[in-house]
């Protein structure tokens, strides 16, 4: 069985192992021929080398987060959580993930389950100073998952991927 939260796509870049379509001739020819691009592409770096900051949410912290969050494994700080929800999908965010270095990825990742889940998740991070950076599905190339820590004593990513239905909408 599958880990429901894992990550929904490549840490290194866009989709899913095992979903890859080649890349037709022409596109191989146009790229050498306009761009000078060409040979053998270069393989990300080993998810264990990604280079991350030490996580800076203490232990308190994190039990209130899981408390907020409805358990302990909805709270997750190690490196593939923490390197998966450090960037978006743009070309920048790409390069650095792929060469491992210049992350800024969150102190853990929260998966709050329904709307008091959030309040209440929303809350301890409010009382501890703690930035909170929204999660959808990751895909954000305008650097909008990734957090500025500024003043806060850390940061958290808020998964949203156990958050399910529409239960009320504002037309206006």
């Amino acid at each position: 069985m599958t880990d429901p939260l894992a990550p929904r796509m490549r840490w290194w870049g866009w989709g899913v192992d095992g979903h890859d379509s080649p890349l037709p001739r022409s596109a191989g020819v146009l790229l050498r021929d306009e761009l000078g691009v060409g040979g053998a592409r270069a393989a990300p770096v080993a998810l264990e080398r990604v280079a991350l900051p030490e996580p800076a949410l203490g232990a308190a912290a994190r039990a209130q987060l899981a408390a907020a969050a409805g358990g302990a494994g909805f709270v997750r700080d190690d490196h593939l959580s923490r390197v998966a929800h450090a960037a978006g999908r743009s070309y920048p965010d790409l390069l650095r993930l792929r060469n491992g270095r210049g992350i800024a990825a969150p102190d853990a990742v929260v998966y709050p389950a329904d709307h008091e889940q959030v309040a209440a998740v929303l809350r301890v991070c409010a009382q501890r100073e703690i930035a909170v950076v929204p999660f959808g599905g990751g895909t954000s190339v305008v650097g909008g998952v990734e957090a500025l820590r500024a003043q806060f004593a850390a940061v958290v990513s808020l998964d949203l991927a156990r958050l399910s239905g529409l239960h009320a909408l504002d037309e206006r």
